[in-house]
């Protein structure tokens, strides 16, 4: 029996397109560089002509851990003869935050923009008044990083700790539509199964607790641990004896927040998984995520392995012009070495190096695989489109040694 695999919770952006459509976008480009675009619902990319808006709502909201409401000094719109649409029952904006309002597994976050104040509950329908009770961020053009990284902090810690809750609600919905109850309250199996997710959320819930209970400080090292343990999973693929890490860029993502606790300016520069030498590696891949300080060219490094703790590194330090930050999105390591098999590669993958190299004339990421069966040849994948490519052109500095030895 194989387990269900677990989908990401998304965040939900909630705004008035004539009130805010330019601030959205920047905050789109800014949440999706960081999370990934399919972790997030915005309208214009993801409801087609035709589908029906209260579905596509609905089902964005079930699999959401946040909902971000946008709003600007226009938010609440106006109508005709001076009327609101926010007054409006079939109001858009409307209908999206009161059925955010009504999950309590959704942490709802009102985002005001250009100092606009939050609207009183007296100023608000009946069905928004408990928004006037959110703390809300302000999002200012003046210091828009800075508010924006401070948002995204708090969606990490958020979402990661409203995951339990999320996945028992789905779990509820899923039992709502396999079933057809109306609701979990009514009928002998109805009971059953409320008291069947009521022990989930609980054990959930202790997990989680238990997690952090007599737990250390949150150090870079542990807050690592926790995250790109989490993060990343593992796919069989053909000729390897053990599963291949995957879903790196989120891993990747959520290690460059611990990496920043080491410098603020640094960047991702390399990942590294290493297969499993021994029964003692629990059979997992080693990761590590490696980190250059753009200012002085120092390195850091978290090798995190099957236990999920994350074991800190520091590296000597490089030139600053031979530092190039990855990308934020890749193809995936098991993409990579399917590319590379076939490219000629065979047996188990010994080493996958995701890093910048020279090509073609110019820099890239790519992935450097070396197999197990002929650990002298690399195969190298650009990390972008998956193509193969040739191996690099050595440092003139090594071709000179080489041709030295030979006459």
């Amino acid at each position: 029996m194989t387990d269900t695999p677990v989908v990401a919770p998304m965040i939900f952006i909630s705004y008035r397109r004539d009130d805010s459509s330019g601030h959205v976008g920047r905050l789109y480009d800014a949440l999706s560089a960081h999370f990934g675009r399919k972790r997030l619902f915005f309208d214009i990319d993801h409801i087609a002509p035709g589908q029906d808006f209260v579905r596509v709502l609905e089902d964005s909201l079930n699999r959401s851990s946040v909902m971000i409401v946008v709003m600007g000094k226009r938010w609440a719109g106006s109508g005709k003869i001076g009327a609101r649409r926010i007054d409006d029952p079939n109001d858009f904006v409307r209908l999206e935050v009161a059925s955010g309002l009504r999950r309590p597994e959704l942490k709802l976050i009102p985002a005001l923009l250009q100092g606009t104040k939050m609207p009183s509950a007296s100023a608000l329908p009946d069905d928004l008044k408990e928004l006037s009770r959110r703390n809300a961020i302000e999002l200012s053009d003046l210091r828009w990083r800075e508010d924006v990284d401070r948002l995204m902090a708090g969606l990490e810690s958020d979402m990661a700790s409203r995951a339990p809750q999320r996945a028992a609600a789905e779990l509820v919905r899923k039992m709502r539509e396999v079933t057809g109850a109306p609701s979990l309250a009514s009928g002998l199996r109805s009971k059953w199964m409320l008291i069947a997710a009521a022990v989930i959320v609980a054990v959930l819930g202790l997990r989680a607790v238990m997690g952090h209970r007599g737990a250390p400080a949150r150090t870079p090292e542990r807050f690592s641990a926790a995250i790109t343990s989490t993060a990343a999973s593992s796919v069989p693929v053909a000729d390897d004896p053990a599963a291949i890490p995957s879903q790196l860029d989120q891993a990747a993502r959520s290690a460059l927040v611990a990496g920043r606790k080491w410098r603020g300016d640094a960047v991702l520069t390399q990942i590294v998984a290493t297969a499993p030498d021994s029964a003692a590696s629990g059979g997992s891949y080693r990761v590590q995520f490696g980190f250059r300080s753009p200012t002085d060219g120092a390195g850091y490094a978290l090798t995190t392995g099957a236990s999920g703790d994350a074991k800190p590194e520091r590296l000597d330090a490089v030139p600053m012009s031979s530092i190039h930050a990855l990308p934020d999105t890749f193809i995936d390591l098991s993409a990579a070495v399917d590319a590379a098999r076939k490219a000629g590669m065979y047996g188990g993958l010994r080493e996958g190096r995701l890093a910048s190299i020279t090509s073609r004339g110019s820099m890239r990421a790519a992935w450097r695989l070396r197999g197990e069966s002929d650990r002298s040849r690399m195969y190298y994948i650009d990390a972008s489109s998956g193509e193969a490519l040739p191996p690099p052109p050595r440092p003139k500095a090594l071709v000179d040694k080489v041709k030295r030895l030979f006459h």
